[in-house]
């Protein structure tokens, strides 16, 4: 009896918790629904849209005005960060094709090998700012849907009492990692990333050697550019760029081939051809400096006006 009791006093204090404590609309991934709203902006207008795909390495990395410029269609940058995985990403762009839309998927390498999940701690926590995201979420099995939402909960209620304590402390949170950092199209813009203080994050290829690309991944890439292409879309696949300190030849190469041969889809870049200096980073060996995304988006439309010119 005092333990049923128990249950449920922490069951009351947990439900207080979260309901209680307003959700932290400023923070880094409330950008979703920023991005989710330019989305849905373009595909009222009934006119040809570029949608970017990816994790940070494409919030960071890319200048989507460039991209608008230079093939004439608007653009959004749907990416935010890895931790969502890539079957959200691909779910959450998946009714959204139209004719002479291009769809361009620039995955993180640890996206190429990871199978799939029911979710991370960065998507639990995504959930509290963009609840819409249930619906992008990995959900199979008969417990699936109920292991999801416990999950997320006991995940909001952490991060709601840490920022809580923090505020009551007086704390603030001092980092490039905030709603505000994305601008219209859903790039990342802070004056902090005009200086590098890259210091060689411990995300190295390496761990990836000896192994191939999952059967998910390239499921879930081939079902969505066939779905794409069956609506008169384009799909392309490029690598990201990464720094040279975390580079590893090795990988890339067994996995440039793998992909060749098992995508259905075009590949549109070298992975060697995106192998930036160090000071090209900010922090991590995928986020690019301001000066490493100008360069990365230059040879991003260079190599893609092969794919796209004539469209």
């Amino acid at each position: 009896m005092r333990v049923l009791a128990f249950s449920a006093l922490v069951g009351l204090v947990s439900a207080a918790l979260f309901l209680g404590i307003p959700d932290n609309q400023k923070a880094y991934l409330a950008a979703l629904q920023d991005k989710q709203a330019r989305l849905d902006s373009l595909q009222a207008s009934g006119k040809p849209k570029m949608v970017l795909i990816g994790g940070s390495n494409v919030a960071f990395g890319l200048n989507s005005r460039k991209l608008e410029q230079a093939f004439g269609l608007p653009v959004v940058n749907m990416a935010t960060h890895a931790g969502l995985r890539y079957e959200y990403m691909i779910r959450q762009v998946s009714e959204y094709p139209r004719p002479s839309d291009v769809y361009l998927i620039f995955p993180e390498y640890s996206q190429m090998y990871e199978p799939l999940s029911v979710g991370t701690p960065i998507l639990y926590q995504s959930l509290e700012v963009f609840p819409q995201g249930y619906a992008y979420c990995n959900q199979d099995g008969l417990l699936g849907p109920v292991k999801l939402r416990a999950n997320a909960f006991v995940e909001i209620i952490q991060l709601k009492v840490k920022r809580s304590l923090g505020r009551a402390m007086g704390m603030t949170e001092k980092n490039a990692y905030q709603r505000s950092v994305f601008d219209h199209y859903g790039d990342i813009w802070t004056p902090m990333t005009l200086k590098s203080r890259y210091k060689q994050d411990d995300k190295h290829m390496q761990k990836d050697r000896g192994l191939l690309p999952s059967e998910d991944f390239v499921r879930l890439t081939n079902d969505f550019a066939e779905q794409a292409k069956a609506q008169g879309a384009t799909v392309l696949f490029l690598f990201p760029a990464v720094a040279e300190a975390k580079w590893d030849l090795e990988v890339a190469r067994v996995t440039e081939k793998f992909l060749k041969e098992e995508l259905r889809l075009p590949i549109v870049n070298d992975p060697a051809d995106y192998v930036f200096a160090n000071e090209l980073f900010f922090d991590t060996k995928y986020h690019t400096t301001q000066q490493g995304r100008e360069i990365r988006t230059d040879q991003t439309i260079a190599d893609l006006e092969n794919f796209l010119s004539g469209r």
